[in-house]
């Protein structure tokens, strides 16, 4: 009966274009009526109806693009029948195309308005239906937490941290189920939990919340979940949150990493450990260290990041180049380690380093000189960073002229950005 009442509304309003287009295919010449009420096939007979191929009807099946078919094709069908193409138009519009459909179809008034309320009727038992399955399935998820296996536990609490807040009724059940022995299923169950009811998790669920990101390093991507439930618990546990960075695991140690890029400006104090951090033998751990980094540093933190410019590992200097740009003038005290990167063997350092001058602005007028030879760079993209952090830090003699030898660069874009740094440069002066 419950599956019945969700499906209800779909097959009166089925029953219903079935009608609709069994009195419009034989006005148009368009056939074989009896595709109306054939699943697919149906569809197939509306282009019809509306002088388009069969095969328009797949864009039906693309998201987005479906929404303006479906409004078109009734928009042609409507002038088709000598109707008004704004009926068409309202036939995307959920509750007006029903009694549209019945007007663009020449329905009867009496079987257009018994339709439409029959659709309409139904939706409230559908809805009902819906709530009674969903609770349903919440309290079988909540009963099989205390299954005696453990992948049955498992995947009780994957399906309800995938309902989130409409599995609140499970909550007793989850809080119980933080009980339980094996870590890693404590931990799911603490993930869990903060996806069910959005509350912030106490400093000392922290460790418990760890447990979750054992043994995730292989995985595509960190759980954006966990990484916001470690945040939230976090700011009352940040130097719990910092010694994670050190943890044996690494799948815990990126998770962490990944909080402290939630925390931004709140894990300041963690910078050094984020430093380190940027050594890990993972890749995962050292990125996520870096945004990390590039989000919790302050002023306070310029002259560290100064020191570690000239670091022999390619991701420290870009990161921390992209972290002494978010300092703008308060960096003014890495101008000549900038000078330095802006011959970096990798590229994106030395774009980074032109971007970080940029943001030091006019107190980064020492550059000057390094920045026009960057404007010589092998690559394009170093080239019209160069560009625009001499536009920045302010124009000396012959900057200009430099600039504008880029209208002449291979590179679109560098052309472009000569071009916008010249007028810039020109309205200045």
């Amino acid at each position: 009966m419950r599956t019945l009442l969700l499906v209800l509304p779909l097959l009166l309003f089925h029953f219903y274009l079935g009608l609709a287009l069994r009195a419009l295919a034989p006005r148009v010449g368009a056939g074989p009526a009896t595709w109306a009420f054939l699943p697919g096939l149906n569809l197939a007979l509306l282009f019809r109806v509306a002088g388009r191929s069969p095969a328009w009807a797949l864009l039906l099946l693309a998201p987005g693009p479906n929404l303006v078919a479906w409004a078109l094709v009734w928009a042609e069908i409507a002038a088709r029948v000598r109707q008004r193409a704004w009926l068409g138009l309202v036939m995307a519009l959920p509750g007006p195309n029903l009694p549209a459909l019945g007007r663009l179809a020449g329905l009867p008034r009496f079987r257009t308005a018994a339709l439409t309320v029959a659709v309409i009727a139904s939706l409230p038992g559908a809805w009902l239906a819906h709530a009674s399955a969903l609770e349903a399935r919440v309290a079988a998820a909540a009963r099989r937490l205390a299954a005696r296996d453990a992948e049955g536990r498992r995947r009780a609490l994957v399906e309800l941290a995938d309902l989130g807040r409409r599995a609140l009724p499970a909550r007793p059940a989850l809080e119980r189920a933080l009980a339980e022995e094996d870590p890693a299923l404590r931990g799911q169950t603490a993930r869990t939990l903060w996806c069910v009811t959005g509350e912030r998790p106490d400093a000392g669920r922290l460790p418990v919340l760890l447990e979750a990101a054992r043994g995730s390093i292989g995985w595509p991507l960190p759980d954006a979940s966990l990484v916001t439930a470690l945040a939230e618990a976090g700011r009352g546990a940040a130097p719990d949150l910092e010694s994670a960075l050190a943890d044996p695991d690494p799948g815990v140690r990126w998770h962490a990493a990944g909080a402290f890029v939630r925390l931004g400006r709140g894990g300041a104090a963690a910078v050094p450990a984020l430093l380190q951090a940027m050594h890990d033998p993972e890749w995962n751990v050292r990125n996520s260290a870096g945004r990390a980094l590039e989000e919790a540093v302050g002023p306070e933190h310029a002259t560290r990041l100064t020191q570690v410019l000239a670091e022999p590992s390619v991701e420290m200097r870009y990161h921390v180049a992209r972290a002494l740009a978010r300092l703008g003038a308060a960096a003014s005290p890495a101008v000549p380690g900038l000078v330095l990167t802006l011959e970096d063997a990798d590229w994106e350092v030395r774009m980074e380093s032109c971007w970080a001058l940029a943001a030091i602005g006019p107190a980064a007028a020492a550059a000057r000189p390094a920045l026009l030879r960057a404007l010589g760079d092998l690559d394009a993209q170093v080239r019209a960073s160069a560009a625009w952090s001499l536009a920045h830090t302010g124009a000396g003699a012959g900057v200009a002229s430099a600039i504008r030898s880029l209208l002449q660069d291979p590179d679109r874009d560098v052309r472009d950005a000569a071009a916008a740094v010249l007028r810039r440069i020109e309205a200045k002066t």
